[in-house]
């Protein structure tokens, strides 16, 4: 198990990591999640290895080597990970190496994403982590809502991860490269507002494994998201309780959508 005690202050960075544990040695290790806060996790060993995420009941939430989760074949997961419960995930650090293995490191960010409240609010995501630049327009943001209704302004050039909660949420993301989003509305009636015509609009139904898994098959034979694309730059936009759209031409709900 990696204790609390293990983590402990992140040096300023574009992402806005707050606390940051390092641990050596080739296993699996009890990773404990707290509800609204943001993960990532990776390695900084320079040889071939697989970094794989499960949760308690043995579901594979991140894949490991060569696979489409990762950032090629070595250092971090592709997307880090928004938590929206308590409770454990385990992940499993291999490597190849001999007598080497026990000098892999797995190093695990966190930081709080809980920026929304049970009162109406406005937040942009740019606004998190230190730094400027380009590094910090690319950070992954993430935002976790409350019950009150959240205006959420995403970055547009980076990946962004947001649970909007109970509220009816505004959530404007003009993307600006091409990443790959999960937008989650949460309860209510919440709005997506997009800088992009509706005539370019390209709607599928997906089921999102883990983070952003894109089955068009699931082993339910039941989709649970769908997948916008269509924007000029690439950004693709996995979505969730998303009631209406706002493109730049016209305001149409989402269930009218060709695709839906």
């Amino acid at each position: 198990m990696l204790p609390a005690t293990a983590f402990q202050p992140a040096a300023a960075n574009p992402h806005g990591w707050e606390r940051r544990a390092e641990v050596l040695g080739s296993g699996v290790y009890r990773v404990e999640l707290q509800k609204g806060h943001f993960y990532r996790f990776g390695s900084s060993n320079e040889w071939s290895f697989n970094l794989t995420v499960f949760d308690e009941a043995g579901y594979q939430l991140y894949a490991g080597l060569n696979e489409p989760d990762r950032i090629g074949s070595l250092g971090k997961l592709a997307h880090p990970m928004l938590a929206l419960r308590d409770g454990p995930v385990f992940v499993k650090v291999e490597v190849s190496g001999g007598a080497s293995s026990n000098l892999v490191d797995l190093q695990v960010e966190s930081s709080a994403a809980t920026r929304g409240s049970d009162q109406a609010s406005t937040v942009d995501l740019a606004a998190a982590g230190s730094g400027s630049g380009a590094a910090k327009a690319a950070a992954e943001a993430a935002f976790y809502g409350g019950a009150g209704g959240n205006h959420i302004v995403g970055k547009p050039q980076a990946v962004n991860l947001i649970y909007a909660g109970n509220g009816n949420d505004v959530i404007e993301l003009k993307t600006a490269s091409d990443k790959l989003s999960l937008i989650d509305g949460g309860l209510a009636r919440d709005t997506l507002v997009l800088g992009f015509s509706s005539q370019l609009a390209k709607l599928k139904r997906v089921n999102a494994f883990g983070p952003f898994r894109l089955v068009v098959t699931p082993v339910s034979g039941q989709h649970d998201a769908h997948l916008l694309s269509g924007s000029p730059d690439g950004a693709r936009l996995i979505l969730r309780s998303i009631e209406r759209i706002q493109f730049s031409d016209k305001t149409v709900e989402m269930r009218d959508l060709a695709g839906y």
